[in-house]
Formats: structure tokens, C-alpha cells, sequence
């Protein structure tokens, strides 16, 4: 195994952060990871081992406000910019791994923005994965505090506040809730910006659907206490062929976490090698999916 950091440059000139891991071999496919809020790239390092063992890359990237990327903790002026920031990690993945299948994979607010950039970007994927995707929040902020937010929205759009998550949530095992608080590139900082952005993208997800033309995986927990595996379901009922859908029983917010990890590795692989590389022959992905 090969690993290695580098920085990016998105298109506004903001510095971002590239961590990749890739076999010493020509990778199967290149699997591309969009953080949650809050956290960073280096948090995947254990699970994106477990895919190189596959002979697959993994290339995940710190986006603005988080990790090792500049930015204000939690914000972004715009969910533009975030588009931008993901399309910036596809060009650099394609440059170092031309003709490779690409999959884009997110998770919790990371799952928002893959799901809107394959409805919004002209770009060519193999496959898309979004696992405990931030469609809606399972427990909603009180209604006099979004509505108090709401009026401050075009004053101070930077305005940043807690976001509220307990790291208890995240899963079972209480060492990644010790791991998590004791992260110095983890914060728990939410612009109004970002949050109210970050609501409207889910509700329209829901309500236009995802009319993706290349395979898409999505999953979720049923216990999730920070995003609802609800809304995942909700989407996911007239989604077509293209999309699978498998609910976790019992399980947490970060699946990769809880005890399911090594259900949830081997229900990736095999959907990557069966639906997304062995169809890499077949038009896909090219335009707006």
C-alpha cells in the first residue's frame, strides 16, 4: 500500500486537503469520500485500508471549513462552493488514475452534497454511495430557534454555532466517541449558511428524487439519532433499479464504526464489483445523471 498528502486548490483559490491511499498495483476503482460535518478525511484511514486490500483506491478529501483545508470551521459562503470543492477531488482523482471507475461516496452531510452534485454537475461516475445521508435531521432544531436563525441568515451568514451532535450518537462502541472529542481536527462548529443550505439541498433531494442513470447504494441505521433513516427511506421508495437501499438494524450514525463495518465493507465491495465495474463498458455517467 501506497499513501500520500497533498494539497488542492479550488476554484476560488481556497486551499483544500487530499489524503490518498491506493494498492502498488492498478487500482479496480477509485473510491472518492466526502467527510461528514465537523470531521475530516483522516477519520477513514482504517476503512479505506480495508479497500485497498481489494486492490481499490481511496482518495478522501478535506473540504472547506474542515480538517486540514482552509475556511472558517463549519462554513462555506455558499453550497457552490462545496460542488466545487467536490468536483476539484474527481479532477485530481482522474488525473492520477485515468481510466479508472470512479465512485463518489458520502457521508451524513458528506451523503447531502454527493447526492446533489450528481443532480447538479456534468461529470462521469461509475457509482455513487451515501451512507447516513443528512436528507432531514432525526430530531429537528426547535421551531423557535430556526425561526430566530432564520432572521439573522442575511445579516451574519458566517455565523457559526454549535451543531448540537452528542459523539455518544455516532456509534455503540464508546472508544470512537473518546476518539472523536480528542481529535484536534474534529469541531462541532455549524455556519447559518451551512445549515440552512445544507436543509434546503435535503428537502429538495427528497422532493425531486435522485434520477441518477448509474448505480447508486445508499444506507443508513435504523438507531441513527443525528440524521433520519426516515427520510433515507422516503427517498430511496421510487428510485428505480439503479438504486439500493439497505437499512441497518439497531445501528448508529457511522456505520463504518459500529459492529455492522464488516457487513457494510463486504455490501460495498461486492456492489462496486458488480455493479459499477463490471458495467464500465456500458454508456454511464456522462452528462447530468
Amino acid at each position: 500500500m501506497e499513501y500520500s498528502e497533498k494539497k488542492l486548490i479550488s476554484y476560488d483559490g481556497l486551499q483544500l486537503f487530499l489524503r490518498i491511499w491506493q494498492p502498488k498495483q492498478k487500482p479496480l476503482a477509485v473510491i472518492n469520500m466526502v467527510h461528514g460535518l465537523g470531521e475530516h478525511g483522516g477519520r477513514y484511514d482504517h476503512w479505506a485500508r480495508r479497500f485497498i486490500q481489494e486492490d481499490m483506491a481511496f482518495a478522501a478529501i478535506d473540504y472547506r471549513g474542515h480538517g486540514l483545508a482552509d475556511g472558517k470551521r463549519g462554513h462555506a459562503s455558499s453550497y457552490k462552493l462545496l460542488m466545487d470543492d467536490i468536483m476539484v477531488l474527481l479532477e485530481e482523482t482522474n488525473r492520477l488514475f485515468p481510466g479508472t471507475p470512479a465512485i463518489l461516496y458520502g457521508h451524513s452531510l458528506g451523503g447531502n452534497l454527493v447526492l446533489s452534485f450528481v443532480t447538479q454537475r456534468r461529470h462521469s461516475l461509475n457509482g455513487l454511495i451515501a451512507t447516513s445521508p443528512w436528507l432531514r435531521l432525526t430530531h429537528e432544531p426547535p421551531v423557535w430557534q430556526t425561526a430566530i436563525a432564520r432572521i439573522l441568515l442575511p445579516f451574519f451568514p458566517g455565523m457559526t454555532i454549535p451543531n448540537g451532535l452528542d459523539p455518544s450518537d455516532l456509534s455503540h462502541n464508546p472508544d470512537i466517541a473518546k476518539a472523536y472529542t480528542s481529535d484536534p481536527l474534529v469541531h462541532n462548529k455549524i455556519s447559518l449558511r451551512l445549515y440552512f443550505d445544507t436543509q434546503n439541498a435535503g428537502h429538495l433531494i427528497l422532493h425531486k428524487g435522485i434520477p441518477v442513470n448509474i448505480p447508486a447504494l445508499i444506507v443508513h441505521g435504523s438507531d441513527d439519532r443525528i440524521t433520519s433513516p426516515r427520510a433515507s427511506q422516503e427517498l430511496c421508495i421510487h428510485c428505480g433499479k439503479n438504486v439500493t437501499f439497505r437499512l441497518f438494524k439497531d445501528m448508529f450514525h457511522e456505520l463504518h464504526h459500529e459492529s455492522c463495518a464488516p457487513e457494510l465493507f463486504t455490501l460495498i465491495k461486492n456492489w462496486i464489483l458488480d455493479s459499477c465495474i463490471a458495467k464500465t463498458d456500458t454508456p454511464s455517467g456522462h452528462g447530468y445523471f
